[in-house]
């Protein structure tokens, strides 16, 4: 074993820990907290900034820049407060420990896709291998698996997102048909 991966390891502990921590509730709440205030954010963000930011600051894009912030932090909270209180709710019903465990393996699953993004980014931007050499990373137990783990799980997440938008822009084309 590299040192390589034991930094890897120590990383996955990490996200392990603080998914015990979290709980699996505690978890889900944030990733819905982060990706939904950011697609909410993304929807909202003019009219909040028209009609709340925007008498305030006196400049459109000032105010659209903090309208998408205070959203995406907003959102976020909310759901990590609801979060905190379905955990109270599990752990009055005696199931704290299953959902204790349940939030380490997806805390840990977390750290691994971001583990193995950083591998993707190291290997695209450090090209010569200057940063973490080619023999460390061959040596490596973990180094290329993750890579690949990460190299398969992020063309499904692609092919998601590419039908929506794909579908979204269908549906504004069909909308300004209509329109005009």
């Amino acid at each position: 074993m590299t040192v390589t991966d034991i930094v890897i390891l120590i990383c996955i502990v990490i996200g392990a820990g603080a998914g015990f921590t979290k709980g699996l509730i505690g978890q889900v709440a944030a990733i819905l907290g982060l990706v939904l205030g950011f697609i909410i954010a993304r929807h909202l963000y003019q009219y909040v900034a028209e009609e709340y930011v925007y008498p305030v600051t006196n400049s459109p894009t000032t105010a659209q820049i903090i309208a998408f912030i205070g959203i995406w932090i907003l959102i976020p909270i909310a759901f990590s407060l609801v979060g905190s209180l379905l955990t109270k709710v599990i752990d009055a019903a005696s199931l704290g420990c299953f959902n204790r465990i349940l939030g380490a393996v997806l805390g840990a699953i977390m750290y691994i896709v971001i583990i193995g993004t950083l591998i993707h980014a190291l290997d695209y931007f450090d090209t010569g291998n200057r940063l973490l050499n080619k023999n460390k990373k061959e040596a490596s137990t973990f180094y290329y698996p993750l890579k690949d783990f990460v190299g398969t799980v992020f063309p499904i997440i692609k092919t998601v997102f590419k039908e929506k938008v794909i579908f979204e822009q269908q549906q504004d084309n069909e909308d300004s048909t209509r329109r005009a």
